[in-house]
């Protein structure tokens, strides 16, 4: 019968050989800003770059600890390029990855980021300071690492949403064609009806394509008898009178493209690609502009009135309310672990009279400000996703960020402290 206090010292080995190293830490760092704040405000392929760097080395860290490091470089670069790369792969592993990654080859670039694991680092600056930290705080240290780790790879890609593509009517109903952004597999395509003018919606069967073909289809523009003319240009709808100039009617504020970015996650259709397709509702339905509006529903124009409409489940997401708490609440939050860091290393050195034992000190403060930091990370991305009124998301995380840099700086000073007092003991 195998020790269990054997196979407990010989876990905790290849945690502190794989997981508890500067270059994992640095990573799973990396992913946690990168995926958690970075991606609210900027987006874009500089940090879908980050993820592919830091993403690779924290699953290749977990994985060595359970199958040995070069074993779990060969698995996670094999792994990664399979993602990147073959069909199929991305949807199957995305209810454990929280979405459905985007397949591209240039992202295997990330797989450089593994060749420091192939070989045995050397015990870097970071492992000599564990090892001067309390030992509660070095047991701490071993096992919140791999947790937060599993915690941030779970949430490192955003759901691919469904979308209205485009609008159809047969003079009895309108039709709306809904898909997954980035699909095109029929297998993917729902339909919603509307027999209202495109006020309410209910799932609907898909019409024959016979009858589909014999419908007015939506198009990039449409027009009324009257030769009025109502374009979607992506990131607005403009209308266009007869030997008249061209007007705005719909469009979306900076305040509001903020919002939707913000309240997204970063995720979901861009805003200039929002608005692709215009449906003249039919007299009998009350004569509507109908738009689609990718993942917001449908844009419902009646009399001069402008609304988004929820359809088969993809509700428009608000844009009510200021912005500028939550920007300057996520500055503060991204701002506080390393000022923490700071902090609590000045406080040990002055404590503790410098050297790897106030280094180690120091240490199990960096750790708590991680912990409190990775607390203010998950509410920021919870009340993201479930849309919270912005201005108390931002008292928050606001008071998250005060809280990461107070407690460490209070700990160290008990920490050091406490071991002035023992050693002037006789």
């Amino acid at each position: 019968m195998v020790d269990r206090r054997v196979t407990a010292r010989l876990l905790r080995e290849r945690i502190d050989r794989n997981v508890a190293t500067g270059w994992f830490t640095a990573a799973l760092a990396v992913l946690l800003v990168n995926d958690h704040v970075l991606k609210w405000g900027i987006g874009g392929p500089v940090t879908g770059k980050l993820s592919d760097f830091a993403g690779p080395v924290v699953v290749a860290g977990l994985a060595a600890v359970a199958i040995g490091r070069k074993w779990a470089v060969v698995a996670t670069a094999v792994g990664f390029a399979a993602l990147k790369t073959v069909p199929g792969v991305a949807e199957a592993v995305a209810p454990a990855l929280g979405g459905v990654t985007r397949r591209d080859p240039l992202d295997l670039v990330g797989l450089i980021a593994l060749v420091p694991l192939w070989a045995p680092p050397p015990a870097d600056l970071w492992t000599r300071v564990q090892k001067q930290a309390p030992p509660k705080v070095r047991t701490a240290l071993r096992w919140l690492l791999p947790a937060v780790a599993v915690v941030a790879l779970g949430a490192t890609s955003s759901p691919n949403p469904r979308e209205v593509r485009s609008l159809a009517t047969d003079g009895a109903a309108v039709y709306a064609q809904i898909g997954v952004r980035g699909s095109y597999s029929p297998t993917d395509l729902t339909w919603a009806a509307s027999t209202d003018g495109g006020r309410s919606w209910q799932p609907a069967s898909a019409p024959d394509p016979a009858a589909l073909a014999a419908m007015t289809r939506s198009a990039s523009e449409a027009c009324r008898p009257d030769g009025t003319c109502f374009r979607a240009g992506g990131a607005a709808v403009d209308l266009r009178t007869p030997g008249g100039v061209p007007t705005v009617v719909f469009g979306f504020s900076d305040d509001q493209v903020e919002m939707l970015r913000y309240r997204r996650a970063g995720s979901g259709t861009p805003v200039d690609q929002m608005f692709q397709q215009v449906l003249m509702a039919p007299p009998s339905l009350g004569g509507s502009v109908l738009v689609t509006a990718s993942d917001q529903g449908v844009l419902v124009g009646h009399g001069g009135d402008w609304n988004l409409v929820a359809v088969a489940g993809i509700t428009p997401t608000p844009t009510h309310g200021v912005i500028w708490p939550l920007k300057w609440a996520s500055i503060a939050l991204l701002a506080s672990a390393p000022l923490s860091l700071v902090v609590i290393s000045i406080r040990s050195m002055v404590r503790g009279g410098g050297g790897l034992r106030a280094l180690g000190g120091a240490a199990g403060g960096a750790l708590v400000a991680l912990a409190i930091w990775s607390v203010g990370i998950a509410m920021g991305a919870i009340g993201l996703f479930t849309t919270q009124p912005p201005t108390l998301l931002a008292i928050a995380l606001t008071v998250v960020a005060a809280a990461t840099v107070a407690l460490p700086f209070i700990l160290v000073t008990h920490l050091s402290g406490g071991g002035a007092t023992r050693q002037s003991a006789p």
